[in-house]
């Protein structure tokens, strides 16, 4: 390995365990708390990192990075708008317009009552002293809709700011962020709601619990099932399960697409026929943009041995000639739509139908 690469190797590593240290400020230790982010995602997951702690390599550490680089951009993008930068113990009486956040500034938040907390990315405040919350994402592809994950999350921040100030308007917003395409997306209409809030707490009560073996971990299944170290095993995961609506909504679009790409393709079938009685067995022709060309392919023939055959009647040339192949392996996902087939009719139910259709005749 390169000296630079090394070096920039052992310097995510301190980074990564200075930043995993600040966020065990809470009043109680981190194993009782239930933080926004946990209480979004899945219980049993928390818990079972907590038992057997992943070790991260260089690589993942690399994919971790790219949420704070975008946390370093919205502070970019918040200074150059006017909005002055302030530490989470200045934030309280700072007048607006002023945020707290980003690398090593961010409000940490807690339950005065309840081992809830949460680590806010960003938190604005207005001149009118409305505030205003952001969650950030990095992410392979935008999806349609935001995760169930990331606004419970949301909606956990925000409740808790709401009880540290009783009379503020508080809303929110989550901006997604795909660094690879540079696509940028803000799912927004967010604000306090009591009934929401509440149900998180509840769900914050059993994850403290859960996480000190008072009561059983809730597998609560998702978009992130496939990077999860503690899959094997989990009830969430065993035999035909029920698909969770998140992931429900993503396989009735692909659905979808699967049906309207069949058409699509009669059609460009039909159309290319159409082209072909123009150009025949060779063309080529320029237009507004659009090359048009013809090709054709003459048949031929090929020398075929026969593996099956070789392999019986001269085992000892086929074994002088075979060789190994390795082919690499892969996971296929397939989403197809079940017939429901209609319930059959109880027998006295379908022996009165009959009667019925011998009176009528």
């Amino acid at each position: 390995m390169a000296k630079l690469v090394n070096f920039n190797a052992q310097a995510r590593e301190r980074l990564n365990a200075a930043n995993t240290a600040s966020l065990h400020d809470f009043r109680l230790p981190r194993e009782q708390m239930a933080t926004a982010s946990e209480i979004g995602g899945c219980e049993r997951r928390v818990v079972e990192d907590l038992k057997n702690p992943p070790v991260h390599n260089d690589r993942q550490r690399m994919v971790f990075e790219r949420g704070h680089v975008y946390e370093l951009m919205v502070e970019q993008y918040l200074d150059a708008m006017g909005f002055k930068r302030v530490t989470p113990e200045e934030f309280a009486t700072a007048p607006g317009p002023c945020y707290v956040g980003g690398r090593n500034n961010q409000l940490t938040i807690e339950h005065p009552e309840l081992p809830i907390g949460a680590h806010a990315d960003f938190v604005i405040k207005h001149k009118t002293g409305a505030l205003f919350v952001i969650e950030c994402k990095t992410t392979d592809g935008i999806p349609s809709d935001p995760y169930g994950s990331w606004i419970e999350q949301l909606h956990t921040v925000m409740g808790l700011l709401q009880i540290h100030n009783p009379n503020v308007e508080i809303r929110g917003s989550v901006l997604a962020r795909d660094l690879n395409k540079g696509h940028e997306h803000e799912f927004d209409g967010y604000a306090f709601n009591k009934g929401v809030f509440d149900y998180l707490t509840q769900k914050g009560i059993h994850l403290s619990l859960a996480k000190q073996g008072k009561v059983d971990p809730i597998p609560n299944p998702g978009p992130l099932c496939g990077f999860c170290n503690h899959r094997e095993g989990c009830p969430g995961h065993a035999g035909a399960v029920k698909i969770p609506a998140n992931i429900l909504d993503i396989a009735e679009q692909v659905d979808r697409l699967n049906s309207s790409k069949k058409e699509i393709e009669k059609d460009i079938d039909t159309l290319k026929g159409q082209l072909l009685e123009f150009t025949g067995t060779r063309y080529r022709g320029e237009e507004d943009g659009i090359c048009l060309t013809a090709t054709t392919v003459p048949d031929s023939e090929t020398d075929y041995v026969d593996p099956e055959k070789l392999k019986a009647d001269f085992p000892e040339a086929f074994a002088a000639c075979a060789s190994k192949k390795k082919r690499a392996g892969y996971t296929k996902v397939e989403v197809k739509p079940i017939k429901l087939k209609a319930p059959k009719a109880p027998k006295a139910a379908k022996k009165q139908a009959e009667t019925t259709e011998a009176v009528a005749a």
